[in-house]
């Protein structure tokens, strides 16, 4: 109660309007500005770094691009052979590989240039009933590189002609020693 008496008492008072006035300016004041930077979002600040340039030393920033033309194309060749035993499996996937590479040096592709990269045998099975192995598998690829564009289709043509029966990854480059 006692307060309430001081406060009647205080806008009874002939500073009660001014009072008055200045809460509600202060008031105001401080509702436009908080709608202003909530309305206006973040400030954006900008920071920056200052370095200390060493004595003798110096920074250097650069670029580069090169662009070439391709001269080598890389093309992988495999077979799979399926048959009854393992030995005759590998003797059909010999002979055809082996074909195979007599073609690619016929034309003039470097041995160096043709690579075995991978060579699989493995048992093939029967589930129906009960496992049971019913022949072998036997897979081998080369990667060839052929340097005469050329001669990309007429080595996969007889590739496939000798039995090839998996072509992939055809992929062109640049022979690094003529980038030097």
């Amino acid at each position: 109660m006692k307060f309430l008496k001081k406060y009647k008492k205080l806008l009874s008072s002939p500073f009660s309007g001014s009072l008055i006035g200045v809460f509600a300016s202060v008031a105001t004041t401080f509702i436009i500005a908080y709608a202003f930077f909530k309305l206006a979002g973040p400030v954006p600040i900008s920071v920056s770094q200052t370095t200390v340039q060493k004595k003798n030393a110096f920074d250097v920033v650069g670029e580069g691009k090169i662009t070439a033309v391709p001269d080598i194309a890389e093309v992988n060749l495999g077979i799979k052979v399926e048959k009854g035993t393992v030995n005759e499996a590998q003797k059909e996937a010999n002979k055809t590989i082996n074909s195979i590479e007599k073609s690619l040096k016929d034309l003039k592709i470097d041995k160096e240039d043709i690579k075995t990269t991978d060579y699989r045998v493995y048992p093939n099975y029967d589930f129906r009933k009960e496992r049971k192995i019913t022949g072998y598998t036997v897979e081998t690829s080369l990667q060839v590189k052929v340097r005469d564009f050329e001669k990309i289709s007429q080595a996969i043509d007889n590739a496939v002609n000798l039995g090839a029966n998996q072509i992939g990854q055809l992929n062109f480059s640049v022979d690094e020693e003529k980038l030097e």
